[in-house]
């Protein structure tokens, strides 16, 4: 028999109670009467073991060819809902039907014969895209019976260009309410909600299918916050990045098509009014954050690599990309253009993942001297944590030793090696146990993604052994490649990697409480020094899946 896909059972006090339909992949549907079974096969039963032979199913109706194959040829019924109205079925060919009983079941032998009641298409402008050829007496006479304001009946018509994109994967439909005039249990079928291969979710009524959303249909590996505003950009692997608002996480996303994949993705400093997308075939675009156009594009690396990691300097006018072991640094215009090549830091052993910038003095830093405050901080795939100088792209051994740089005097922090954030390694954890590092606007927190599909929020600095933290928290149903702080600290901005899933975190408790005055600065730890206790405790508790908590040093 053929493989089935997808199953449906009929709702309870209805016309289809006790009937499943299962869909097929080669676009076919049966039809299975859960009453009526197959008489069980006794040849080969086991009565020494005490076990009841089994039987199947009755298959009581069948429809060849429900859904039209694709351009590819894909005729799969990928989704089925039961509904009051009948069932709705989605496939490959991005069409969606409603089937119903083209006649009374038979009472003897249950027998069925499906009718389609209503048929479209996802259109590429946001409408339906019905076919309404004559439909027969039959159908006509149930549509004006018992599913009135449904409109003709329609036959599926084979997928243009578009359908690969538009390929149903999942359904919903809205509660239905039955008809109060007349003797008949009609129904009226309400709003149908459909995701489709391509990242869209579709909401369709009447005659009118709207698209809600458009955002990732492949694999999800890079969010950046924007540096004055609660927003955040995504990267995937289908060549799209997704601008989203966490003032109003419900509305659709703005998107930016790229040419091919994208690994990372940064906004410019100190304005975001540009932002970078680092592809995997090692080109590096940028564009305006206002209207998505390009502004340049350049090649990182010897193109053999993907951009992994991109990050702007907080002036604005240095952009560091990794590109597999080297680093390169870009000079940037005022509008966000790429101007040319500055440096290549090499010397790397492996792939490098995050890149961060150190923070100038906000005052006292004379004219002239931004060349001293351009450091760059790189970590690779082997535990390694290096210091650049971004104009000249020689490696400085170590910026600590300069009196004026400490562990708060990072930009950003988004490597997970460092002693400020030594404390968040489990035991036993392997070099990619923590993919990414995020600490928070006011240098408070931090939170952590890993391989578990977890979230953990700690206390920075994080520098006890075992330090404890605040979750994990899961929602994601693949490793966690990336998650950020938004600006203002409220918000979490997380991807999911393989589950091409985009979430946003509320952090409970925003302020932070400040330390009390017996709180010393850390300092690095010294052969003979004892054992510091565990003091971090946690300040509150609440649903790991829907909120962050925060954590105050007692």
């Amino acid at each position: 028999g053929r493989e089935q896909s997808s199953v449906a059972f009929g709702p309870p006090a209805s016309q289809f109670e006790g009937l499943t339909l299962t869909g097929s992949d080669d676009g076919a549907l049966y039809a299975w009467d859960l009453r009526l079974r197959t008489r069980p096969d006794t040849s080969r039963g086991r009565a020494e073991d005490g076990l009841a032979a089994l039987s199947a199913p009755l298959c009581v109706g069948f429809h060849p060819n429900a859904h039209a194959p694709d351009a590819r040829g894909d005729a799969r019924v990928s989704a089925l809902v039961g509904t009051l109205a009948g069932f709705v079925s989605g496939g490959s060919d991005g069409q969606i039907h409603l089937w119903t009983l083209a006649e009374p079941r038979d009472v003897g032998n249950g027998r069925v014969r499906l009718a389609r009641a209503r048929s479209f298409a996802l259109g590429l402008d946001g409408s339906s895209v019905p076919t309404k050829p004559a439909p027969r007496p039959t159908e006509q006479q149930l549509n004006r019976q018992a599913l009135p304001g449904l409109g003709s009946v329609a036959r599926p018509q084979r997928a243009g260009p578009s359908a690969a994109r538009r390929a149903i994967r999942s359904l919903d439909v809205q509660p239905l309410e039955p008809s109060t005039g007349g003797t008949g249990q009609a129904a009226s079928l309400g709003q149908v909600f459909a995701g489709t291969v391509g990242g869209e979710v579709w909401r369709v009524a009447g005659e009118r299918a709207e698209r809600l959303y458009a955002a990732h249909a492949q694999r999800v590996d890079a969010v950046a916050p924007h540096p004055s505003q609660p927003v955040f950009a995504s990267a995937g692997w289908d060549g799209r990045v997704c601008l989203w608002d966490a003032r109003a996480p419900s509305r659709s996303p703005r998107t930016w098509q790229l040419p091919s994949g994208a690994s990372s993705v940064c906004f410019g400093q100190p304005d975001g009014a540009w932002l970078c997308a680092g592809l995997k075939t090692g080109a590096v675009l940028t564009a305006s954050t206002a209207d998505l156009a390009v502004l340049s594009e350049a090649r990182a690396g010897d193109g053999t690599a993907p951009a992994l990691a991109v990050a702007c300097s907080p002036s604005g006018g240095l952009l560091a990309v990794a590109c597999g072991r080297a680093v390169d640094v870009f000079r940037v215009g005022e509008r966000g253009e790429l101007l040319g090549l500055v440096a290549r830091c090499r010397g790397s052993s492996s792939v490098v993942r995050t890149i961060d910038w150190l923070a100038p003095p906000t005052q006292g830093m004379s004219a002239g001297s931004e060349g001293r405050w351009a450091l760059l901080q790189t970590s690779t795939a082997a535990r390694e944590l290096l210091f650049w100088h971004a104009p000249s792209g020689k490696q400085v051994r170590d910026p600590f030793e300069r009196p004026d740089v400490g562990l708060g005097s990072w930009h950003t922090w988004t490597s997970p090696l460092g002693f400020a954030v030594m404390g968040i390694w489990p035991d036993g954890a392997n070099a990619s146990g923590v993919n990414r590092v995020s600490r928070s606007g006011d240098g408070r927190l931090i939170v952590t993604s890993d391989d578990q599909s977890h979230l953990k929020l700690f206390a920075h600095p994080c520098v006890v052994e075992d330090a404890p933290f605040s979750g994990p928290y899961f929602a994601h149903a693949s490793h966690v490649p990336a998650a950020v702080f938004l600006h203002g600290d409220e918000y979490v901005a997380s991807a999911g990697g393989s589950d091409r899933t985009v979430m946003l975190w509320r952090v409970v408790g925003a302020r932070h409480a400040q330390p009390s005055a017996n709180v010393v600065a850390a300092r690095a730890p010294r052969p003979n020094d004892p054992p510091q206790p565990n003091k971090w405790r946690p300040a509150a508790y609440g649903k790991p899946h829907q909120t962050a908590n925060l954590y105050a040093r007692r």
